[in-house]
């Protein structure tokens, strides 16, 4: 934020740890004596979210707040659910620097700091729904790395359906080739697997 807008940034540092948030607020965080740059450059490095206060102040050449931006940029490469530029004041949108344009920006016509305090528990749920997301995905992949290689190391023809120690139904999946990967949240390739039984109907997380 521009030193212009301390009282609204204040008001917002406010909200977020009434939240439970662990914000970095400089008036606060800052020790004297330390090197600023430095330390304001560790914090946004270590950061989930940047929180971007979006006036005339804060996009004027030469101010503070476009250094920050653009350490930044440099950290987080993509600002989806990384960067959360708040209109403060209307600013012609062409003026915004390109990282600030890349995402939606936060504007909200009643209470700033209520708006900026729901749009980031959002983005902290979307995040750890994220997380959870990957946990799950990771332990599927090594139940069935352990499935495929208890399937390898038995003999004979493989049946097209079993039954697991839960008495639940399980179908074979035929070895070859699939694609894995994105190419946003990780690279596309072709992977082998050997075959492996799978559930037949999916289980729920409870």
């Amino acid at each position: 934020y521009a030193s212009q807008d301390r009282e609204i940034a204040q008001s917002i540092h406010h909200a977020l740890r009434e939240q439970g948030h662990d914000v970095f607020f400089d008036r606060e965080d800052l020790m004297p004596g330390e090197e600023f740059h430095n330390q304001i450059r560790l914090t946004i490095e270590r950061a989930d979210l940047f929180v971007f206060l979006v006036s005339e102040h804060a996009i004027d050449p030469g101010s503070y707040t476009l250094n920050e931006l653009d350490i930044a940029e440099k950290v987080f490469k993509k600002a989806s659910g990384r960067l959360l530029p708040v209109m403060l004041q209307p600013v012609s949108f062409d003026r915004l620097p390109a990282f600030a344009k890349s995402v939606t920006l936060l504007q909200s016509p009643g209470n700033i700091p209520a708006a900026v305090a729901d749009a980031v528990h959002r983005i902290a749920q979307k995040q750890r729904r994220n997380f959870f997301t990957k946990i799950a995905a990771g332990v599927a992949a090594i139940v069935l790395i352990g499935v495929g290689a208890w399937f390898a190391r038995s003999s004979g023809v493989p049946a097209q359906t079993i039954k697991g120690k839960d008495n639940a139904p399980l179908m074979l999946v035929p070895a070859g080739n699939f694609t894995m990967g994105d190419d946003v949240e990780s690279p596309q390739r072709e992977i082998y697997l050997d075959a492996f039984y799978i559930d037949r109907y999916e289980v729920t997380t409870g």
